[in-house]
């Protein structure tokens, strides 16, 4: 942080609760040191060289030649298509280090469309390491062309890189914007975004276009994705003051959407405070818009 941040959340009452103003002062007098080359020298005091970096606390460069700055928080931002990379431009604007009085770099990767085939996809390779490494990313909506030929998902490569295992997507009322078919309250979709659909094999057998032309699929999944799901949905819905309803089809598909069924009942059981309702995906679409969260928004 710079020593004009340090100044800014010093007028706050939560710095003040923490942390002496008059010690800080107290404390460059008796240095004999400018109150600013106080504060600086405080924030950039004796530590520990960071994570991959050598003992001067230089970083490598990354793939693409960015170096992440070792005393800031990284965050790695993908830029995406379109709508999706206004929306990013526009959400950038309050990670305001003066603002949010942190200290972040913003290391970008261009995933548009046209990138992705240029670099045959290595620049979602390269966006994903940088993820691992830096922890944080921010990425903005991406187009997927249909072509099987294409340079497909940048989601699945990114998913599969950085071993993400849940996708949550959660949708709010706007303000003064009166809703449709009763829904009032925040609605949170918890999915898995490795396995089932994703990457199965798929195959045709038959003559094309043939009335008994058939399409096959070969899917699998995991108990640790099952249990990753579940448990993050039981999480969300703390947060939320929600109930989690439990959509697999377990009753025709006993072996394999009831793994997922067991992983929710599990989870159930590990958070007794959240209201749990298993129920077939229509009972859920039924519920989600007819019934009330025990918290009010």
């Amino acid at each position: 942080m710079t020593p004009k941040s340090v100044k800014k959340k010093m007028k706050t009452p939560a710095f003040a609760a923490a942390v002496s103003r008059d010690d800080l002062r107290e404390g460059a007098e008796e240095l004999g040191v400018d109150f600013d080359e106080h504060l600086e020298t405080g924030d950039r005091g004796p530590r520990r060289p960071p994570r991959g970096s050598d003992a001067r606390g230089r970083r490598p460069l990354l793939a693409n030649g960015w170096a992440m700055a070792s005393d800031a928080i990284s965050v790695v931002v993908l830029e995406g298509d379109e709508t999706g990379q206004e929306l990013l431009e526009q959400s950038l604007r309050v990670l305001d280090s003066e603002l949010l009085g942190l200290e972040l770099d913003l290391v970008r990767f261009d995933l548009s469309l046209d990138n992705r085939r240029s670099t045959s996809n290595r620049v979602v390779a390269e966006a994903a390491a940088a993820m691992l490494e830096a922890g944080l990313g921010l990425k903005a909506a991406t187009i997927t062309p249909e072509g099987a030929d294409d340079v497909g998902s940048p989601n699945r490569i990114l998913r599969e890189r950085v071993d993400g295992k849940v996708i949550v997507r959660t949708g709010r009322r706007l303000p003064g914007v009166a809703p449709i078919a009763g829904v009032h309250y925040p609605i949170s979709v918890v999915r898995m975004a490795v396995e089932d659909a994703y990457g199965a094999e798929q195959w045709r057998e038959g003559d094309a276009g043939a009335p008994d032309e058939v399409a096959f699929r070969k899917e699998r999944i995991t108990r640790s994705t099952c249990r990753a799901v579940a448990e993050y949905a039981f999480r969300t819905a703390e947060r939320m003051g929600a109930r989690v309803y439990g959509g697999p089809k377990w009753t025709v598909s006993p072996v394999y959407e009831g793994m997922l069924k067991e992983e929710l009942d599990a989870a159930a059981e590990r958070h007794p405070e959240t209201e749990y309702r298993p129920v077939l995906i229509d009972a859920t679409y039924a519920g989600l818009l007819s019934a009330r969260p025990t918290r009010r928004w």
